[in-house]
């Protein structure tokens, strides 16, 4: 279902800037992330939009069955909940389960929501899933993702 967005106070109306204050380092083919719409201790949700990546710049991983670059932008709600609640970085471990139901569409606006499931001060667990931001269909979910925690490691 989609969220009832009237009770939501945005938290951050253009989250452009996550990817040049530290938050996250991606380059311009992984920034999809346009607004942070709820951020708390049980878990993030961001309005996501990407136009597209070339061709050429696809290279080897073109998108088909599944478009790796707005999956990429899915995983990036871990990073920013982390970076938010515990002042560090992260770097993904693992995966148990990952359901694909419709390829991410470029150039059209859709939802992450990542759930907490337990989280200290050396990794995360979460649930999360992209879903369409009209009619709440669901593109992917990802089951128990991990991530590690490092204070110590800092983007460029």
């Amino acid at each position: 279902p989609l969220p009832d967005l009237s009770k939501i106070e945005v938290v951050q109306d253009d989250a452009s800037g996550i990817y040049t204050d530290g938050t996250l380092f991606h380059g311009t083919d992984f920034q999809g992330v346009k607004k942070i719409l709820q951020l708390d201790d049980a878990g993030v949700l961001l309005l996501c939009e990407h136009e597209g990546v070339s061709d050429q710049r696809q290279g080897q991983f073109p998108v088909k069955d599944l478009n790796v670059f707005l999956t990429d932008v899915m995983y990036q709600s871990l990073l920013i909940w982390i970076r938010k609640f515990y002042d560090s970085a992260s770097l993904p471990l693992s995966t148990d389960k990952v359901e694909i139901y419709r390829v991410f569409p470029f150039g059209k606006p859709f939802y992450v929501q990542l759930q907490v499931l337990k989280s200290d001060e050396f990794g995360m667990q979460a649930d999360i899933t992209a879903f369409d931001s009209e009619t709440g269909e669901v593109y992917m979910k990802s089951s128990e993702a991990r991530v590690t925690l490092s204070r110590d490691l800092a983007w460029d």
